[in-house]
């Protein structure tokens, strides 16, 4: 009888739609928190969303060893058949040792109005200018070139791209001002190719290999030059 009684007990809650709890479960009348759906997801990971966290470095800023400073000269004049200054720079090594390996530059002519093409090479084969070098204003000194070490190419007759390629060491700390010189022509060839007109002497940049640094034998980066874009000089008119 005990065991119909709970049976019927049974089938009556069902039909009634009640919930039937254990003993010691039943409900206090309180909500009960829904189960938290975020447990074990990293910040950023939250449900509908995309992570955004990502990991960067930034670059490594080199520290400045060359300063490079244009000091000349002023735009002027150069005299036929003399040994003339076309460019003047100042590089400073600032706390390592440095060697420069390779210097780089453009001369370009410039015609006078009116006048014929400002050559760098005349129609007749001859050059106007010779004996490209860099001198050490102070010491009076070939820096770099003339010789085998020194490549002259010409894209055409009114410009040249000069590269000299000898080592020369510059010290802690030591302040070197130096000079593009070249051999101006004594003798005009053909008429309006060279007096009257101007050439002027610009600096190529620096180019990775071109300056060593001897404290720790690696080549500097470009980032270690300051500045590093083209330096430009000025104008020099060829007079009698």
């Amino acid at each position: 009888m005990k065991y119909f009684s709970i049976v019927l007990f049974a089938l009556l809650t069902v039909a009634c739609g009640s919930q039937v709890y254990i003993p010691g479960d039943e409900p206090t009348g309180e909500t009960q928190p829904a189960p938290d759906s975020t447990v074990g997801l990293f910040p950023g990971e939250m449900p509908g969303t995309t992570s955004t966290s990502t990991t960067t470095e930034e670059p490594p800023v080199e520290e400045v060893q060359l300063l490079v400073k244009v000091v000349g000269p002023p735009t002027g004049q150069i005299l036929m058949g003399s040994d003339a200054d076309f460019y003047a720079v100042e590089l400073t090594a600032v706390k390592h040792t440095l060697r420069i390996n390779t210097m780089r530059f453009r001369f370009v002519g410039y015609t006078v109005p009116d006048g014929g093409p400002a050559k760098i090479l005349s129609e007749s084969g001859n050059y106007y200018f010779m004996d490209f070098r860099v001198m050490d204003t102070f010491m009076s000194e070939v820096f770099m070139g003339p010789g085998p070490n020194q490549i002259v190419k010409l894209p055409d007759e009114m410009v040249a791209e000069v590269v000299f390629n000898d080592s020369v060491v510059v010290t802690t700390a030591e302040l070197v001002t130096l000079a593009f010189v070249a051999k101006v022509s004594p003798a005009e060839y053909l008429p309006g190719e060279f007096i009257g007109n101007s050439y002027m002497v610009s600096q190529l940049p620096f180019e990775v290999g071109d300056v060593t640094d001897l404290d720790t034998g690696k080549d500097l980066s470009l980032s270690a030059i300051k500045p590093n874009g083209m330096q430009i000089g000025n104008l020099q008119e060829v007079v009698p």
